[in-house]
């Protein structure tokens, strides 16, 4: 392991922080308040779902093979068509017509009503049919139905004019099979997952605690959003953008709170945040002038310093230390820098990159490895090349940072490079 004071890579500084960040306990949480959790295991169905064949639709189900006449003729299924329409208007009346002109339309008995819930176990037998609502169970024998409008609604017998090349027949397991894995251990629990498992009948999950973070942002020069402005000071738009980011990745915030430049402030809110919390984020004081603070209070208070320095534009006076088991982030006070570097080494949101091409010429030098808002297309990565600590509202349609290496030489339109996929 390098020094902790010598500049590490990006990698390397994150690799440090996640082997050192505390693991987080298993709940039992009802479905209905586990949106946003990650799941703790795998989750499987403990059934087939629908355990029961059901109809897809209105109509009638019949024995194939008592259609058989109209399966076959041509004159019944005209052309590549899933279904040949009658008159939408009288559709009974277009069957009773039809089937008193041409022979070949088919009449069988109707043996009764099945309805969605029913739970009798019935058999279609041998020219019977049977009246079937959507959802509703598929009686034995069986395996089609005809949808209403192409029949004339017969109670007692019903007129068949017309069939469909399906069967109109979900089968057991059309969702999913009994064992299926419904949702996996890491993902985020969204509507999609919660209704799946909600289909299974399962209505408790076993997923992680909320991360226990705290946010301390230090600078005599904030202020916070809503207060007068004195002189010298600006709005602290970092601390807003990590509280933002941290409750959108399902974050428990413990403590936030915005510091000036006193050194005693400073420790005493590190010790008290570090106490009840698995992550400590504070923001400014870790450069090198006479009021940043950060280093000194990390010595004083006997932590162990994982870094300070990464070999990265921006954010290169980044610190990480470990107190009493508690990890200690310490980003620059600068908006980009933090909000960029946060991205990369918050331990416990989903990491994701990909490999996009540039969508134009990128002109400006790089004397360290760099990060660079842009928009990610399918045309490729735009990127920002006037950005700059300070500034934020240039950030409003970027969706990435890129990775560009060091170097002097313009990356060329088309080049391919690394993206970290922030929204």
């Amino acid at each position: 392991m390098k020094e902790s004071g010598e500049p590490i890579t990006l990698a390397e500084a994150r690799s440090r922080i996640v082997s050192q960040v505390k693991s987080r306990e298993t709940e039992i949480r009802d479905l209905v308040d586990a949106a946003g959790f990650i799941l703790a295991e795998d989750i499987r169905a403990p059934f087939s779902q629908p355990p029961f064949r059901r109809s897809a639709m209105d109509g009638y189900a019949v024995r194939a093979e008592d259609c058989q006449a109209l399966l076959q003729g041509g004159k019944t299924i005209q052309g590549k068509a899933d279904t040949v329409s009658i008159p939408a208007d009288q559709p009974g009346d277009a069957a009773r017509n039809a089937a008193e002109a041409d022979p070949s339309f088919v009449r069988l008995k109707v043996a009764g009503e099945i309805d969605a819930g029913d739970s009798r176990k019935l058999v279609c037998e041998p020219g019977q049919a049977w009246r079937i609502m959507t959802g509703a169970r598929v009686p034995d024998g069986a395996d089609m139905v005809v949808q209403q409008e192409f029949t004339d609604y017969g109670m007692d017998e019903v007129t068949i004019s017309r069939m469909m090349r399906r069967d109109n027949i979900a089968p057991v397991g059309e969702d999913f099979l009994q064992g299926d894995v419904l949702a996996h251990q890491g993902e985020r629990l969204d509507a999609f997952r919660i209704a799946s498992i909600a289909a299974a009948g399962i209505m408790k999950v076993p997923v992680l605690r909320r991360p226990k973070i705290a946010l301390l942002s230090t600078g005599s020069e904030l202020a916070a959003p809503g207060a007068c402005l004195a002189e010298g000071q600006i709005y602290n738009s970092s601390g807003k953008y990590l509280e933002t980011r941290l409750r959108q990745t399902g974050c428990e915030l413990t403590d936030v709170r915005q510091l000036r430049d006193d050194s005693r402030a400073i420790e005493d809110a590190v010790r008290q945040a570090s106490r009840i919390s698995d992550l400590v984020i504070t923001t400014g004081g870790v450069s090198v002038g006479e009021r940043d603070y950060l280093a000194e209070v990390m010595h004083h208070l006997g932590a162990q310093i994982l870094f300070h320095g990464i070999a990265v534009k921006p954010g290169m006076p980044t610190m990480a230390a470990v107190l009493d088991g508690t990890v200690i982030l310490s980003l620059s006070g600068n908006p980009y820098s933090a909000t960029a570097i946060f991205e990369y080494l918050f331990p416990y949101a989903e990491h994701r990159k990909t490999w996009a091409v540039t969508a134009e010429d990128y002109t400006r030098s790089r004397k360290v490895f760099q990060l660079v808002r842009g928009r990610l297309t399918e045309d490729g990565v735009q990127l920002d090349a006037h950005s700059r600590n300070g500034t934020t509202k240039v950030a409003f349609h970027a969706n990435c940072l890129a990775e560009l290496p060091a170097g002097g030489e313009p990356i060329s339109a088309g080049t391919k490079i690394k993206v970290l996929l922030i929204q």
